[in-house]
Order: C-alpha cells, then structure tokens, then sequence
C-alpha cells in the first residue's frame, strides 16, 4: 500500500494476503473474494474486454446551396453522433479508469521482485494470466507428487502410531490444496453437521479408521 505521507500518494486497497511466490492457494482465493468485491475480478479472468475508442465526429459541411431545413437536418444527425461519441467515450474512460485501478491492486498485493516479472504485459488478465500458468501448473504438479507420495505410502516396520502420524501429515497437506483449490470443500461444508465443519474429509476419514488401529497397538504394547 503507498505510503500516505508521500505528497501525491494514493491508498490502494491491495489484498489481504500478499504473494511471495509460495503461497499461490491461499493467494487465489483471497484474490478473487478481494478483487471481486472491488467489481474489478472480471478484468483478471478477461471477461472485460476493452472496448474500441470511439473516434470524434466530423463537424458537418453545408453546400453552399443548402437551404435552412437542409442544414437542420445535417445538424441534429451531428448532434445524434456527438451523443453517441460522447456515451462510448464515457465507456472507453470507465473501462480505462477501471483497469487501471485492477493492475494497482494486483502489483501492490504481492512482492516486489515478483511484480517486477510483469513489465510489459500491458493489461491486468496478461499479467494474471502470466501468473496462473506459471504457479497453478506448478501448485498442480507439487499437490500430484503429495498424492503419489500418500499413495505409496505403506506401514513397512513402522508403529501403528507413526504410521497413522505420517497419513495424518499426508491428510493435511492433501486437504490444505483441496482447501483453497477446490470451491468444492467450502460449498460442501456447508451441508455437513456443525461438529465436522471444520474437519477436512481426510481428517474425517482417517478418525473412522483410529478404532481399527486400536486393537493392533493393545497388542503390541
């Protein structure tokens, strides 16, 4: 945010949650809720296209033979254009002013090294864009890696106890992604009982599974 002491400075209502290149789950989401409440979201994903400038009518010309009717009439179709010029100017401003206002949001909600990688994209969607690609595909890969790990993982000579400790880590890298990845999980947990609301589905499953664990570690201890 710029500093209100700086003579000329103005307040930019960046989000909440600051992006430094690791933190790509919480920032998408905290993102969206922000930008959208400024109205602004749809300039990001590219739903809000510039529109064309609107070029000045020509002033009409009158024949030198044009009788009075003929000049009226000339002059109210200048009139009609100037009017219309005049709304799509209105337009071609809102969308710029507007624009303008979603890149300072975006620049002033991360790093300063990371905004640095954004010259010369010259519209917030490129910039955006720019970032999706290159962190969501790299969030996708890293969340596939943790699946592949969880799913390899076997209890071998471990403890029942460190065994379920290493599914629960698992669990909660899993449900962290799901978490701020998937609109799923918070739409779903709205339908749940008010005592698993705040327990993410690995978490739920893996308590279910706790009762069969304990028979095996009466046994061995």
């Amino acid at each position: 945010m710029a500093s209100p002491g700086r003579p000329g400075a103005v307040l930019v209502p960046r989000c909440p949650i600051i992006f430094n290149g690791t933190n790509w789950g919480d920032f998408v989401f905290h993102v969206e809720v922000h930008m959208d409440g400024q109205l602004l979201w749809r300039y990001l994903t590219g739903e809000r296209i510039c529109p064309p400038r609107p070029l000045l009518p020509t002033p009409p010309t009158y024949p030198p033979d044009a009788d009075d009717d003929a000049k009226s009439a000339l002059l109210e179709a200048f009139e009609a254009k100037m009017e219309s010029y005049q709304s799509d100017l209105d337009v071609y401003e809102t969308w710029l002013r507007e624009e303008k206002s979603a890149k300072a949001i975006l620049l002033a909600s991360m790093e300063v090294d990371l905004s640095l990688s954004l010259r010369g994209l010259a519209t917030s969607h490129l910039m955006w864009d720019h970032f999706r690609r290159s962190y969501e595909i790299r969030n996708k890969a890293m969340y596939l890696a943790v699946v592949e790990e969880a799913q390899s993982l076997r209890q071998l000579d471990s403890t029942i106890e460190d065994f379920h400790r290493q599914m629960i880590n698992y669990a909660a890298s899993l449900d962290g992604w799901a978490k701020f990845t998937g609109r799923w999980y918070l739409l779903a947990s709205c339908d749940r009982p008010l005592d698993q609301r705040h327990s993410s589905p690995s978490r739920v499953s893996l308590s279910r599974l706790r009762p069969e664990f304990e028979p095996v570690r009466a046994h061995d201890s």
